[in-house]
């Protein structure tokens, strides 16, 4: 079964064909090259003036001349953003292919990417053709929602200077086209344009009914109608052959407003009954053909009939050269219609019935679905959705499914499963997680009363736990989407199927915190490993999965293997869809954590630029978190504080509004960084307060994703801590983080925190166990190429720095420690030439700081190859007070035996050991 909307309805992509003479109006021919001066004309008047006839006129004419025209009859149904731009972008492809190529890939692979993106696609296409494009859009009256006008309105704003937008309508584009008048971007014509003089009159007359008026009945009829195109046709029809033509001015005389007494009285008096009955049959269609035509009214000889009232020139003008479709004047439809309700009103439900069967054996499902609901068939149309919609989804096309759903009666998506579910998937994957746990929240209850009858169907069971796994995912609930998700995979869907493949991307995601990373790459390969032809994914989709791989090899710290699967997820999202777009956006954000660490900083900026709208608007807060962190971070190396401010409050507005904690958190995180090394502590301080507030009462447990809130929230604490001078309290947060982190096996973050916890032991006096700290992070950092996080905690980690620069070689090597990487940071930190040779100095000055003078004396004796006995003799100590001495001096100086500590003391120590009662305790 076709989709609904993947076919086009053709005729409205052409200009009507003309059939039947008409009279050249000069004035209006001549105006025709103002239309390629300007980006905008205007053509306004009431119905039956001729507009549509006049802006197919120019569309023929420049079309003769070698000008690319692009033709879209608009309807109440383009009054929707994704029908009109579906319907824009194949009018602009009909006329230059290439002009939209890239546009249409643009919303065929990405279901979230926001139309603004698309129409700069469209018209930097347009732009690059060189040659003059034409759009003429007629009926634009019928645009009324605000997005759709909008897009009008940047079309027509952002047009380059070889697009030309032409529009007719009963009233003005709602697009400011004041503001177009005043910059002169506008060309204007209205009713005094297109009304007939006098002269054109005659000429009508004369040269197309072959009717010769005098010149006082010419007077007579023009006064009538005052110019009135429609009046004046009106009177041809029904004056043609009359032999008193002295009453056709009188016929006419307020017809204009009486059009329908008119017509009755005058135009269809005299028409055969049966060609009348079938005019008001086939009123209920906005298109005819002479096959649709048959079907509806039960007419074998529709086709003629047509053929019939196009010769009569009854107000019905063929859509194409083959005249096989038609439709009727939008003034004489509507007086037909209303006269069908008057006179047939109990068979239009059987009429639009018949009209819906057709369009459904075409395959035209926007318009069998539109006269199933006119035909009270409301079960008939929620049945073809239901057979489309999740094809739909599968292919991205959500803003289809929400447009088609929103269409139909609130009480016959109430009684179908198939469509409340689909509704639920078109929300979760539009990122409307609160409206997709609504609709399914309502629909289980309504399964479970038995108001709904799933007749145990497991497939009903499966797709409700998937879009359930997804849902958690997207609200940071990592453990919930891996157990949903492993439910969805224990009824064996279908390999390859929409709901495996869904099913897998939830999985992952909860892997990732769940130390899950081997069973998650095993996937990969299985993944991969298909056949990527056996079905088509659209590109969205695509990337989201390889994506939730990369972050699983993220959050297990393997930042190279990371690199590569979002690296290789953006090229596809770049070269499928577009740089801006949601497909490549989504992993530029996780890709950007990464160049930042690895301090690649111009890339980083290429990766970054101009996709934030993207970002914050259609990401999911795991990559939206960590693209806004980035931008933040490269401003402020940038020097461009106040931009990093803006985004951070920009960033944060949208965490706040989605109740994104992640997101929220770690922009607040960034604030209080920024702040406390500005010195603003009490700004800090109060930042820090609205962070712990919006926290909930207790963590979830297991912790799963939140890890990351609760990263943001105690390194932010710890911060703080540190610049109220309470060290203790920092090292504790920071302590207990790092044990969290290394149980839940996440390395990365882990790496972060130690180089931290470090610089905070340090301060502590806790030599002894910040090195370790710190060599942990740098055994991390050189395997996975850690650069940021050591130099943008400089400040802190300078002196412990220098004492492991200090460290003898066999010391770095014996901890697998990689000496030029550690000097590396060291001069990135701000390190010296000179403070990396002190390095060795600071450390053994501050380890002899951390000797008590008593250790201090039994170090130096124990440097001069003393026995515990002769240094109690020589201190008047006891053997075992010697002993204690010397376990104390091990550990401080960190070195395993008696015979490493001899070789530090002679490599450090000059100052001999005082005599026995000299003033031991009185050098400290």
């Amino acid at each position: 079964m076709a989709e609904i909307g993947s076919d086009f309805i053709r005729t409205k992509l052409s200009p009507p064909v003309g059939s039947h003479p008409w009279i050249e109006l000069d004035r209006l021919q001549r105006a025709s090259p103002a239309i390629l001066e300007v980006p905008l004309t205007v053509l306004v008047a009431p119905a039956g003036f001729g507009k549509t006839t006049q802006l197919a006129r120019w569309c023929n004419a420049f079309a003769a001349e070698g000008v690319a025209t692009a033709w879209l009859t608009l309807d109440s149904d383009d009054d929707d953003i994704h029908q009109f731009f579906s319907y824009l972008l194949e009018a602009v492809r009909q006329a230059c292919p290439s002009a939209a190529e890239r546009a249409r890939e643009l919303i065929r692979n990405d279901p979230l990417l926001p139309y603004r993106q698309v129409l700069s696609a469209l018209l930097n296409e347009i732009s690059a053709l060189g040659e003059p494009v034409v759009l003429f859009l007629d009926d634009v009256h019928l645009l009324e929602t605000r997005p759709v006008n909008e897009a009008l309105y940047r079309l027509v704003r952002y047009a380059p200077t070889n697009l030309h937008v032409a529009t007719a309508g009963r009233t003005e584009p709602m697009i400011h086209v004041s503001r177009f008048q005043t910059e002169r971007q506008l060309f204007r014509l209205d009713i005094d344009d297109l009304r007939f003089s006098e002269e054109d009159t005659r000429r009508f007359f004369d040269e197309v009914v072959g009717l010769s008026l005098s010149p006082l009945e010419v007077s007579a009829l023009w006064r009538a109608t005052e110019g009135w195109v429609a009046g004046i046709q009106l009177a041809s029809i029904a004056g043609h052959g009359r032999a008193n033509r002295g009453s056709l001015a009188e016929g006419l005389e307020g017809a204009s407003h009486e059009i329908s007494v008119y017509l009755t009285e005058n135009v269809l008096a005299s028409m055969p009954p049966t060609l009348l009955d079938f005019m008001l049959r086939i009123s209920v269609l906005d298109r005819v053909s002479g096959a649709l035509a048959a079907e509806v009214t039960g007419m074998p000889n529709a086709a003629g009939l047509l053929a019939q009232l196009e010769q009569s020139n009854l107000f019905l003008a063929p859509l194409d050269d083959a005249h096989e479709w038609y439709r009727f004047h939008a003034l004489f439809l509507d007086y037909l219609r209303a006269r069908a309700r008057r006179e047939i009103s109990d068979a239009l439900p059987d009429l639009h019935d018949r009209a819906s069967e057709f369009f459904a054996r075409a395959g035209w499902w926007q318009e069998a679905v539109k006269h199933a609901l006119s035909a009270g068939r409301e079960a008939k149309a929620a049945a073809w959705v239901e057979q489309c919609a999740m094809d739909l989804i599968r292919r991205s096309a959500l803003r289809t499914v929400i447009g088609w759903l929103g269409r139909l009666p609130e009480r016959v998506i109430a009684g179908s499963i198939r469509l409340r579910l689909a509704q639920a998937w078109a929300f979760t994957l539009a990122l409307r997680p609160n409206d997709a746990l609504r609709t399914l929240g309502a629909l289980e209850q309504d399964m479970s009363t038995g108001s709904l009858n799933d007749d145990g169907d497991d497939t009903l069971r499966r797709e409700i736990l998937s879009v359930r796994a997804i849902i958690a995912g997207l609200t940071d609930d990592s453990p919930q989407s891996l157990r949903l998700a492993r439910q969805v995979l224990a009824l064996a869907p279908e390999p390859g199927s929409w709901v495996e493949r869904i099913a897998h991307t939830a999985l992952v995601f909860g892997l990732a915190y769940e130390r899950g990373h081997d069973e998650a790459r095993a996937l990969q390969e299985v993944v991969e490993g298909r056949d990527p032809a056996s079905e088509f994914e659209p590109t969205y989709a695509a990337v989201y999965q390889r994506c939730m791989f990369g972050l699983s090899e993220l959050m297990a710290g393997n930042l190279v293997e990371a690199e590569v699967v979002f690296s290789n997820a953006l090229m596809r999202g770049e070269s499928e869809v577009g740089f801006d777009s949601a497909a490549a956006t989504l992993p530029a954000g996780y890709l950007s954590a990464v160049l930042y660490e690895w301090d690649e900083l111009e890339r980083l900026d290429g990766v970054l630029k101009r996709r934030l709208p993207t970002a914050l608007g259609v990401c999911a807060n795991g990559s939206a978190s960590r693209f806004a962190v980035s931008l933040i971070r490269l401003q402020t190396l940038q020097g461009k504080v106040d931009q990093a401010f803006q985004t951070i409050e920009r960033a944060s507005r949208v965490g706040r509004e989605r109740g994104w904690l992640r997101l929220f958190t770690a922009c607040q995180a960034e604030a209080i960084r920024l702040m406390l090394k500005d010195g603003e502590v009490v700004r800090a301080n109060r930042t820090l307060d609205v962070l712990l507030r919006s926290m909930p009462r207790r963590p979830p447990s297991p912790l799963g994703s939140f890890i990351e809130v609760h990263f943001n929230v105690s390194v932010s604490m710890s911060r703080l801590m540190v610049a109220k001078g309470h060290l203790v309290d920092a090292r504790i947060i920071l302590s207990e983080l790092c044990e969290q982190l290394d149980e839940m096996g996440c390395a990365y973050n882990l790496a972060r925190a130690r180089i931290l916890l470090a610089g905070v032991q340090e301060r502590c006096g806790e030599y002894g166990a910040a090195l370790p700290s710190l060599a942990a992070a740098l055994r991390y950092g050189q395997a996975n190429g850690m650069v940021r996080s050591f130099v943008d905690a400089g400040d802190e980690l300078g002196a412990i720095m220098l004492r492991m620069l200090g460290m003898p070689a066999e010391r770095f090597a014996a901890q697998g420690l990689d000496r030029w990487y550690a000097e590396n940071l060291g001069r990135l930190i701000g390190l010296g030439p000179d403070d990396a040779a002190g390095g060795e100095r600071a450390e053994a000055d501050a380890r002899l700081a951390d000797l008590r003078p008593r250790e201090r004396d039994v170090l130096l004796l124990l440097s001069d190859g003393l026995s515990n006995k002769a240094i109690a003799r020589s201190l008047s100590l006891s053997p075992e007070t010697v002993k204690w001495h010397l376990r104390n001096i091990y550990r401080k100086l960190a070195v395993g035996s008696r015979i490493q500590a001899v070789r530090w003391a002679q490599r450090h120590l000059s100052q001999k050991p005082p005599t026995p009662g000299g003033e031991a305790g009185s050098l400290d």
